[in-house]
């Protein structure tokens, strides 16, 4: 894939486990075709975003979580759950859990403040 060309940041899953990729594609659904034909899981695609710049994006999801990953130099990842949404809203472009229930814990403390003034 050409680097100044727009693409898509995807998250693929693999079977009903933990194992996760995060890539670049230009058609995600046929990145998804080609993976699987060499992959002993059942892979689906569980988000995918275009962006202007995918590989900028990609570089800065796989350093978000490269505590995750399976290998230093790899696309796999073995995400906890809670994670794997995170990653989702991420591509997304969408606020995450953590955030919501941060800002959810900072009115509740400003309310409860307020309460004690």
């Amino acid at each position: 894939m050409n680097p100044k060309r727009s693409g898509f940041v995807y998250l693929i899953r693999a079977g009903r486990g933990n194992l996760y990729k995060i890539g670049v594609a230009i058609d995600p659904t046929r990145r998804l075709a080609q993976l699987q034909t060499g992959s002993p899981h059942r892979l689906s695609l569980v988000a995918a975003k275009r962006y202007r710049d995918p590989y900028q994006r990609e570089s800065t999801l796989h350093r978000q979580y490269r505590a995750y990953r399976v290998r230093d130099d790899g696309e796999w990842f073995r995400l906890p759950f809670w994670v794997a949404w995170e990653v989702k809203r991420e591509i997304a472009g969408t606020i995450g859990v953590w955030t919501w229930l941060g800002l959810i814990a900072l009115c509740l403390l400003f309310y409860l403040l307020w309460l004690l003034r």
